[in-house]
């Protein structure tokens, strides 16, 4: 449990510091700490919730995986990795590696965009690394596809944004609810973008059609007893998760030209504040249908918290801005690991490298809610 605490601390040196980090200290360091996370995320070993599922999965679909079949139960994306990866001789914690270098970078990019980033990599730690990254490993790669599409979006690369969009979709069919960000970026829709973004979207739709229904049934038509023992699907952590949301979304929206002067990037995060702050109203009913939505969604805690310096303005604002941040996420941080239902998945960390402490323990984790 201690290793993740010492993860947090790493990147929050730079914050806790009464010294300013001369220009190419810090950005060795931020080097240092990006290779840092893709190690501890790549070469995790039994860490995370779906973590003996994945394992699973990677052996069927490295034997039994057709390139022309779309009709799949899992994801094409993930699939045809897994596929890829062991036929190039490596084993699953090749998989993980390349999985870690695509999320881990999308994140380092995002957070190196921001005004403040080192403040943005402590908002991106406890939800977006660690359960996230560390946790939903498909969810992961859509995720950092996302993210590398709204970065796209915003320098207006159009068709970037759609290819990040493709492979997203390709990784977990419900991203495909975020493919209208496309229209965002214009500022008069034409017969010609529309054609563009219609033939796009029906595309992803025919093609992964199946599955999609298969997530409606599961997480709205039978979410009262398809769960364990035929209870409800519950997310008891949607309703702190979605408060975490819902501040950066308030804050959004009332300093929405304070925290940007970017007409595509107000547009995008304005767009995931109404969202979020809609998404309220169905938690009870469809509380885990609505934490995955925010998990995505999440990405506008660090736009907004990195940037509150163009808010509380001033040195002391700063300072004092920076060391609360960090302290409110350590006690996030804190409380997903000691009262979370599923962070013993997490606990402890290990790593492929120094696995032997904990083996037999490890090996019968009880992941089950």
């Amino acid at each position: 449990m201690f290793a993740y605490w010492i993860f947090f601390l790493l990147p929050g040196i730079v914050i806790l510091s009464p010294y300013k980090f001369k220009k190419n200290l810090d950005t060795n360091y931020w080097y240092v700490i990006f290779l840092f996370f893709i190690f501890i995320i790549g070469f995790r070993y039994n860490v995370g919730g779906d973590w003996p599922q994945y394992k699973h999965l990677f052996t069927i679909f490295s034997k039994n995986f057709d390139i022309t079949n779309f009709n799949i139960r899992s994801d094409y994306g993930y699939e045809f990795l897994s596929w890829l990866v062991y036929n190039l001789h490596f084993n699953f914690y090749g998989l993980n590696l390349i999985i870690s270098i695509v999320f881990t970078s999308s994140i380092f990019l995002f957070c190196y965009l921001q005004p403040n980033k080192w403040v943005a990599l402590i908002v991106s730690y406890p939800v977006i690394i660690l359960i996230l990254g560390m946790g939903y490993t498909r969810q992961g790669v859509a995720f950092a596809m996302i993210v590398f599409g709204i970065i796209s979006l915003i320098k207006k690369h159009h068709a970037l944004f759609l290819i990040c969009m493709c492979v997203s979709i390709l990784f977990h069919k419900s991203t495909i609810i975020f493919l209208p960000l496309y229209f965002l970026s214009f500022e008069k829709i034409n017969f010609r973008i529309f054609f563009i973004f219609s033939l796009f979207f029906l595309s992803s739709v025919y093609l992964t059609y199946d599955d999609l229904y298969r997530l409606y049934e599961s997480y709205v038509l039978n979410r009262f007893s398809n769960a364990e023992e035929g209870s409800a699907l519950i997310s008891k952590g949607a309703y702190y998760r979605v408060s975490l949301n819902f501040i950066a979304a308030i804050f959004m929206i009332l300093f929405r030209k304070e925290l940007t002067n970017n007409k595509i990037e107000r547009r995008i995060f304005i767009t995931f504040a109404f969202i979020l702050i809609i998404s309220i109203f169905f938690i009870n009913d469809f509380s885990v249908l609505s934490d995955r939505m925010n998990l995505y969604l999440t990405i506008l805690q660090v736009f907004v918290f990195s940037r509150l310096l163009y808010i509380f303005k001033g040195e002391k604002n700063l300072k004092t801005l920076n060391i609360l941040i960090f302290f409110n996420y350590g006690l996030v941080l804190t409380v997903w690991l000691l009262f979370a239902v599923n962070s013993h998945a997490w606990i402890p960390y290990m790593n492929i490298f120094f696995k032997y402490e904990y083996n037999h323990y490890s090996e019968n984790k009880n992941y089950s809610d």
